[in-house]
């Protein structure tokens, strides 16, 4: 494709490396989300200018110095007519602008997106709102547990003052989701603007970020998505993970170890290094007896936990990396950025701001070899008006009239990609891409019979086995990466490389190729090698409280490091390619789920202090912010102490600023149980108040409004109607594309193959792949929960009796 309006170039502050340079953005965010994702964009080298109003950030001075590293700054206020001319002028020298305010605020400042659009057709105009602006509760002010409440991932739990709580540490998910899944999208709003020379509107709201990260297809909504894992029950694979001894163990320092067997061979690794025999005998090796006998379930937790207390957490953690065995040690955050690993892989950052001293901040949360990682940040440097007025002369574009080769096909329209990966990090990166309208083929092993996730990461995809580890498997997939433009792996450090399909050897024959690597902890340090999932990831970091300090097994119904990897593996592919259209090369990117949990932690890590369960450390931060149960369901309820008389007279209530914290929530607790929370939701947002009922998952997915606008859809499929949910950002010009849910695992491999074959031998399906391919979408049809086919399935699967060797010959 040719290359039309590149970006321009503009004189930096300081030498600046990166996909990004050359490239400005206007950062008009405010709280998170919106500073967050120009953070992103600044670390990949945009020159990022913040407009902060006459009163500075409502947030601690340690996480404003965060979320403003690397950027410059100026203080505006947008309702004097000669700060507003030079916030125009601001946007319109700028590639991007960036704002999170409720829908409208912009626009009444005469600045919104349509309005400085039309003045500069390059304009890529982003906003990250809570709610949709063609939402009821566009105006509701959209803190995190409220987009929690309305997404559908809260739920009542009884406590001492019988009132609700949550279900999950109060980490800024939705803000820290909207940031990335709002990186991608500029990223991919800039490199649709390389294609055709326009730029566009784009929408990220964090409540469709996340129903996107929570919603799986369902065929029967009203069951959708459960939130514990006791109703996941021992059906489904995170059960049975359960049922094989997977979760939290004390062990003899009183430190806790989290053991994850999702593969059967990790329990026998373990016992292989522990010196330990006769398990199987007694069946507690069988997912078949497990599944039937609960006595045989506490006998396994048992033996384990005896097993664990034997030695250290440390030790553990060092006899799993070693064997490859997914074990690791739980911390806090703190106790991971000073970890050898999270130095080796540059998770966190230090920059020394005036009367603050050292403040850590965000590092490489994805590597790119184009880059410098060792680069250092530097703090926000202010700008005086008469530099800010300098800087914007000349004018560095005439806006100009739209190009006549306009197009509305998505951004990364005509991109192959090869997505070898599996589980869910690595398929959420192929999802997003094959969204945003990327070609995605997916490469699945013949062997593997239980595709995790399969509708969910899968949609969009074109789904073929194929052996890679075999010499015709091998052979196929260099053919397919011939015409391809990117490729994704997350094996084991090094396996790639020993197979012929590492990065080295595909970039010699295409150097053209985007090669993504994702792997648990990063792809250098001590821990390189080992593996991990999104319980030890979330145990290592800090996301996961350990046992001993009455958090939760489960922190939230969100895979937050996975779906998180998923998103930054998408931004590092994505800039990848923006980059490529100016060097005609590809590069090597990488990520991790441990550099995901770090940008989830990212607030806490800024504070100097630890930040536990519930702290609202902060001058500005809320006197009231929880859920509270009324006399049906339960509410989620946001206050400041400058609203507290004004709450008073909603609630009834006299007094309440005069309240220390336990008694105001008790207080409060006596007066909203005594109406509906349909009744109190009215008065309280009429009133100006941040506060949604906690929806169930049910509700979310029947929202006439989501449904009305297609943020829920309904799709038909081989066994009827599934509901899920659509991309949630919206962009005006080049649209995301439409559901499509993938066909049966396999389904694509023989019209794939013919393809991209180029001899008789190539088109035909490898003959084992052949053999195979009835006999898996059969039992992957009923029985995709299943950790591995068994043949005592057959039956159930409908398959002929001797079908049981064909089964024990795939595993």
């Amino acid at each position: 494709m040719k290359s039309i309006g590149r970006p321009t170039k503009i004189k930096q502050q300081l030498p600046m490396i990166g996909p990004l340079q050359g490239i400005r953005v206007i950062d008009f965010g405010q709280h998170i989300a919106g500073p967050l994702a120009a953070v992103l964009l600044a670390r990949q080298g945009a020159q990022v200018i913040h407009v902060d109003a006459p009163g500075g950030s409502p947030l601690e001075p340690p996480i404003n110095a965060m979320l403003q590293a690397g950027k410059s700054n100026v203080t505006l206020d947008l309702k004097a007519a000669s700060d507003l001319r030079l916030a125009q002028q601001l946007i319109l020298s700028a590639d991007v602008v960036i704002e999170n305010f409720r829908p409208g605020a912009m626009d009444r400042l005469g600045i919104g997106a349509h309005a400085m659009t039309e003045r500069s057709s390059r304009l890529v105009y982003c906003s990250i709102p809570g709610f949709p602006f063609d939402d009821p509760r566009a105006k509701v002010p959209a803190f995190e547990g409220v987009v929690a409440a309305a997404a559908g991932l809260l739920r009542p739990v009884g406590d001492d003052m019988g009132v609700a709580t949550y279900a999950y540490r109060q980490i800024t998910v939705a803000s820290t989701f909207a940031a990335a899944y709002a990186a991608i999208s500029i990223a991919a709003g800039l490199l649709a603007k390389e294609r055709d020379g326009l730029g566009q509107i784009i929408e990220v709201p964090l409540l469709d970020v996340m129903r996107e990260v929570a919603v799986e297809p369902t065929t029967n909504p009203s069951e959708a998505y459960p939130q514990t894992a006791a109703e996941r029950g021992c059906a489904t694979l995170w059960g049975q993970i359960g049922m094989s001894g997977g979760g939290s163990y004390r062990c003899a320092d009183g430190r806790f170890i989290k053991f994850w067997p999702r593969n059967p061979k990790f329990m026998d690794w373990l016992l292989t290094a522990a010196g330990e025999s006769g398990w199987d005998r007694l069946g507690l090796l069988d997912l078949t007896l497990l599944r039937r006998n609960p006595g045989h379930r506490r006998e396994l937790r048992r033996r384990l936990g005896e097993l664990f207390a034997s030695r250290s957490a440390a030790a553990w953690e060092a006899v799993g990396m070693a064997a490859g065995i997914p074990l690791a040690m739980h911390r806090t955050t703190e106790e991971w950025l000073r970890t050898e690993q999270a130095r080796a892989i540059g998770a966190t950052s230090h920059i020394t701001v005036p009367e603050l001293g050292s403040v850590a901040t965000l590092g490489q949360i994805i590597h790119m070899s184009s880059d410098d990682d060792a680069r250092e940040q530097r703090p926000c440097r202010h700008l005086e008006r008469g530099e800010l007025v300098r800087l914007l002369r000349p004018s560095r574009r005439a806006p100009g009239p739209a190009p006549r080769h306009a197009t509305s096909k998505p951004p990364l329209d005509g991109i192959v990609v090869i997505d070898t990966t599996q589980v869910l990090a690595g398929p959420t990166a192929g999802r997003i891409l094959s969204d945003f309208g990327a070609r995605v083929i997916k490469i699945n092993s013949p062997l593997d019979v239980t595709p995790a996730f399969h509708l969910r990461v899968n949609r969009g995809k074109q789904s073929v086995l194929l052996d890679i580890f075999k010499s015709e498997g091998r052979r196929i997939l260099h053919r397919l990466v011939r015409h391809a433009d990117v490729f994704i792996e997350n094996f084991a450090r090094g396996v790639a490389d020993r197979s012929g399909f590492g990065h080295a050897h595909l970039s010699r024959s295409h150097p053209s190729l985007i090669y993504c690597s994702i792997s648990a902890y990063g792809h250098r340090g001590p821990w390189a090698n080992a593996r991990g999932y999104e319980s030890t990831a979330q145990a290592v970091s800090g996301l996961d409280p350990t046992p001993s300090s009455g958090g939760n097994e489960i922190t939230a119904p969100l895979y937050l490091t996975d779906l998180g990897c998923g998103l930054l593996a998408a931004f590092a592919i994505t800039l990848a390619l923006f980059a490529r259209r100016s060097t005609g090369t590809g590069q090597h990117v990488q990520t991790s789920l441990a550099q995901a949990a770090t940008l989830h932690s990212c607030i806490r890590m800024a504070r100097r202090a630890p930040c536990t369960t519930g702290d609202r450390a902060g001058a500005h931060s809320p006197a009231v912010y929880r859920p509270f149960r009324c006399a049906d369901e339960c509410i989620f309820l946001v206050a400041f102490r400058r609203q507290l008389e004004k709450l008073g007279e909603v609630v009834g209530e006299e007094d309440l600023q005069a309240l220390d914290a336990p008694e105001l929530e008790r207080s409060l607790a006596r007066r909203l149980g005594t109406l509906p929370a349909r009744t109190w939701i009215e008065k309280l947002q009429a009133a100006g108040f941040a506060a949604h009922r906690l929806e169930s998952m049910a509700n979310v997915l029947a929202d006439p409004a989501a449904i009305g606008r297609g943020a829920v859809v309904s799709v038909d499929y081989r066994h009827g109607a599934v509901t899920t949910v659509a991309p949630a950002p919206r962009f005006s010009r080049t649209p995301l594309c439409n559901i499509r849910l993938p066909k049966a695992y396999g389904g694509d491999t023989r019209a794939v193959l013919a393809e991209f074959g180029r001899t008789a031998a190539e088109t035909a399906v490898p003959p084992d792949v052949a053999a195979e391919m009835p006999l898996i979408g059969k039992i992957v049809e009923r029985c995709t929960a299943r950790p591995r086919a068994r043949p005592d399935l057959i039956s159930r699967c409908g398959l002929p009796d001797d079908a049981a060797g064909a089964v024990a010959e795939t595993r």
